[in-house]
């Protein structure tokens, strides 16, 4: 009875299971357990209680309900209660040896569901924990106030190697940088020298190199947070990142802003480019590059610092079609070209043993596009010491370099186009005054050493204007570049063409025998004019125009502005001598174009000196014998020259628009002196006086004024 007392009240399931009569007694526990009365139990099976898949784990004899043969150990099963519902039990089995339960065995099962439940929780927490810093990118290590590792995560494995029993913070600084070693000793140092505190200290962020599993240096950033107060963790906990792709992005931008920047500054293409090889064979170690240019329909090298000089003078004259090597196919293909092993390839089988003996192996080849039509301008060329598959971040990487070649070339043949139409003619192809000017400049300085001449002959094509008016400016275009093409075609070997500007070319003949030069200027411009003068088909019309030239022969001492000069007044001596014709400025026009200056010179001051007088010349009626009028002359009293006749000086006033001036004096003056004449009855108040106006007073709106 006191041990009967003893067994209903514990909390445990006691059953007597029998082989023959089932369950011969069990406690009130194990009717709470199972959700039935006590009384209830008493013949049934135990089998019945137990799940189907755990029963096997009971002991044999429990199974079979036969003899124990020894004691049973505890195993973990679930019961099935009345209601449906399962129960986590801890359950042992053991025989009874008194004679009494001869064959019986005593059950005891003790509820773990709650736990069962937490520890599932629990081990949920884990997993998923485990999980999370499985996949974290970032590294998890923990160290102890020894130095020894006691954790690493997946991801601290791949960056420090295997966690084991040796590894401690010696190991971990066997691989890093010798130069950030101290760095990361003073941090970890700096937390474990305090005692532990709540809440956690962290230190700050450092930047170390790591020796990576491939032998390369990765850039880390690491935190250390003190967490040994903690007992879960007992350690400094380091989060490591590896930031290496971050530094190398950044590095990236840097090195292509500083690239843009020598291709803004006007670097020369091949320096650019070289520093772009550089770059490629800094981003993918044990590799070289070389640069390969377009030019005319062939790929030639350019740039390569490292290629030998051997294989780079080889890659010259490469074709661009469909059947050639690796470069040759990218550049017609417009895409990149893998060679998987250079010694296999046939089309390079001339130049493979000098590759493979500079450890050139496999190679990829990109092209470089410009950006707006889309054509090959180059390639690029990588070559591996090995067969290699280049990855995708490589060819990424390839590619965003190519850009950056584009630009580079693009930027360069801009500049080129540029310095073509700041010097050339944009509708003759011919070089423009600029240009010529500086040609001329040089042709000088070199006559000046040598002892020999230049000329210059000025061309200008009489009647063009007409051509213009009446056909209109489409047709003047064609007319000019037809007559450019001519001009092109006559001239010597050597001569430089220009389109001065308008209708007029400038013809440079240089290096001339002072002796025959007169002869050999002369040839060249009567077969300009020829030239000139043959029939131009424009519009279904048959066109003829002539030209006039003006020649200038110059020597040491000569200036290109002078010389310019001198063939454009020798220019307009032939059209005033008929057009059509060749003139040479000589000594007898140089004292002309000197009396002309000096003329044009006293001519501004002249009005303020008060050097122009008004003559009157009378206009006689011969039939009545009587002065009808006066015609008013100007005249001008030059105070070295004398009296300057109108011929010598109006046409030029004309020409630099003082005329106005002038012609505003001799009216007034005309007015005065008649006035005069009035007043002292002199003349009749009816009496006239004519004065001449010119042409140019007509233009512009003070003309009306000035005679009021």
């Amino acid at each position: 009875a006191w041990f009967r007392t003893l067994v209903d009240a514990s909390v445990d399931a006691v059953f007597v299971a029998d082989p023959e009569h089932g369950i011969t007694f069990a406690n009130p526990a194990a009717a709470t357990l199972l959700g039935v009365p006590a009384d209830g139990l008493v013949g049934t099976r135990l089998r019945s209680y137990v799940d189907d898949e755990d029963f096997h784990l009971l002991p044999e004899s429990v199974q079979r309900h036969g003899r124990l043969d020894g004691d049973g150990g505890m195993v973990t099963i679930r019961m099935r209660r009345a209601d449906g519902s399962v129960r986590w039990c801890e359950a042992t089995a053991v025989p009874l040896r008194d004679a009494e339960f001869e064959g019986s065995a005593l059950v005891t099962a003790h509820d773990i569901t709650r736990r069962r439940a937490l520890e599932e929780r629990v081990g949920q927490e884990a997993r998923r924990f485990t999980e999370v810093v499985r996949h974290l990118g970032d590294a998890i290590s923990i160290i102890d106030a020894n130095g020894r590792v006691l954790y690493r995560s997946a991801r601290a494995e791949e960056l420090y190697g295997p966690h084991d029993a040796e590894s401690s913070v010696r190991s971990l600084g066997a691989i890093v940088h010798p130069d950030d070693q101290a760095l990361v000793a003073a941090t970890y140092a700096g937390l474990i020298a305090q005692e532990p505190s709540e809440p956690a200290r962290v230190s700050s962020p450092i930047e170390f190199r790591l020796l990576g599993r491939g032998g390369t240096w990765l850039h880390c950033e690491t935190t250390m947070t003190d967490l040994r107060h903690e007992p879960a963790v007992g350690g400094i906990v380091l989060t490591t990142r590896d930031i290496t792709e971050r530094r190398r992005s950044e590095r990236l931008v840097r090195d292509q802003a500083e690239f843009l920047r020598l291709v803004a500054g006007g670097a020369p293409l091949t320096t650019t480019l070289s520093i772009l090889c550089d770059l490629i064979e800094q981003y993918l170690p044990h590799t070289k590059a070389s640069m390969m240019r377009v030019e005319q329909g062939t790929l030639n090298y350019i740039a390569g610092p490292n290629i030998p000089e051997e294989i780079s003078r080889g890659m010259r004259g490469i074709p661009i079609a469909p059947d050639t090597v690796a470069c040759g196919l990218a550049a017609a293909l417009g895409d990149q070209v893998r060679t998987a092993d250079i010694g296999a390839e046939p089309g390079l089988a001339p130049f493979a043993p000098t590759m493979l003996r500079a450890g050139l192996r496999s190679m990829l080849s990109t092209p470089v596009l410009d950006p707006e039509t889309g054509e090959t301008m180059a390639t690029i060329g990588v070559y591996w010491p090995e067969i290699h598959e280049p990855t995708d971040e490589e060819r990424r990487l390839i590619e965003t370099l190519q850009s950056l070649a584009a630009i580079a070339i693009d930027r360069k043949e801009s500049e080129v186009r540029l310095a073509h139409q700041a010097h050339h003619d944009a509708l003759t192809g011919l070089p423009n005054r600029s240009l010529f000017s500086e040609v001329l400049q040089i042709a000088l300085a070199r006559t000046a050493r040598s002892g020999r001449v230049d000329a210059v002959l000025f061309i200008d094509l009489d009647r063009f204007k007409h051509v213009n008016d009446s056909l209109g400016h489409e047709a003047g275009d064609e007319l000019l570049v037809t007559i450019a093409s001519r001009l092109h075609a006559v001239a010597r070997t050597g001569d430089t063409i220009s389109r001065f500007g308008g209708d007029e070319f400038t013809v440079l003949c240089e290096d001339l025998d002072p002796a025959d030069a007169r002869r050999v200027v002369g040839d060249v411009a009567q077969r300009m004019l020829d030239a000139i003068a043959e029939p131009v088909e424009i519009s279904g019309q048959s066109i003829r125009l002539s030209g006039s030239v003006g020649v200038a022969i110059g020597g040491p001492g000569s200036s290109a502005g002078s010389l310019l000069r001198d063939a454009d007044t020798a220019m307009y001596r032939a059209k005033e001598r008929g057009k059509a014709r060749w003139e040479i400025f000589d000594d007898e026009l140089r004292a002309a174009t000197q009396r002309r200056l000096e003329i044009e010179t006293a001519l501004h001051t002249a009005l303020e000196r008060g050097e122009f007088v008004v003559e009157y010349q009378p206009i006689v009626d011969l039939t009545a014998d009587r002065v009808e009028g006066l015609e008013a002359l100007v005249r001008w009293r030059h105070p070295e020259r004398g009296i300057v006749p109108p011929s010598d000086f109006v046409e030029l006033a004309e020409e630099t628009g003082l005329i106005g001036g002038i012609g505003e004096f001799v009216l007034c003056e005309a007015c005065r002196q008649v006035g005069a004449w009035v007043a002292d009855g002199t003349v009749d108040a009816d009496f006239s006086v004519s004065v001449n106006l010119s042409a140019r007073q007509f233009v512009g709106e003070g003309l009306i004024h000035v005679v009021r």
